[in-house]
């Protein structure tokens, strides 16, 4: 509420505060929350190494967002040691209990082969409509989507080009083994 301002004046400050009651008295939502206040630096002092303990304590009290944003973390090494093979297994726990931003992450360490074989299919998989589906059903988070936080309508078309330049052969041979008169 203080947040967003949701019927109330923003107040990052004040919603920090009431996160870091909610986190002490085990509400394991108000830890992740207060966590990405500490990761963004929203009305506390940005402090990743702070945030990725309180994303590990809510994760370990069964908040599955908070797994998907501790392995976030250790994918990037933000706040951590980098340790791809930790990120997919976060990433897998909240993919799981259908956290679409998992699913994302875990699809995108198969496309790379970091901390997890390397598997295109995997990877197209996780990245599926399906899972964007989830995230809408569960409500998006429009901050996510800021200009600076997805890809360039190039780098999409690019990443679209490369997924049909990899089916189209497949496509082709496929049909060539067909006998069809």
């Amino acid at each position: 509420m203080y947040q967003e301002g949701s019927g109330v004046e923003q107040d990052s400050a004040r919603a920090s505060a009431l996160y870091r009651q909610a986190c002490d008295g085990e509400v394991m939502e108000g830890c992740t929350r207060l966590g990405l206040l500490y990761r963004e630096g929203e009305g506390v002092p940005a402090d990743t190494a702070l945030a990725a303990t309180l994303f590990r304590q809510a994760c370990e009290g069964g908040h599955l967002v908070g797994c998907s944003e501790l392995g976030t973390m250790f994918a990037a090494g933000e706040g951590v040691d980098r340790d791809a093979a930790h990120a997919a297994g976060l990433f897998r726990q909240a993919c799981d209990g259908e956290v679409a931003a998992a699913c994302v992450g875990l699809g995108a360490l198969h496309a790379t082969g970091e901390g997890v074989p390397y598997g295109f299919v995997s990877a197209v998989r996780m990245l599926s409509i399906r899972y964007y589906a989830i995230a809408l059903m569960h409500g998006l988070d429009e901050r996510r989507f800021a200009a600076d936080h997805h890809l360039s309508v190039g780098a999409a078309l690019v990443a679209c080009l490369l997924v049909f330049a990899g089916f189209l052969p497949l496509s082709i041979r496929r049909l060539r083994r067909m006998d069809v008169p």
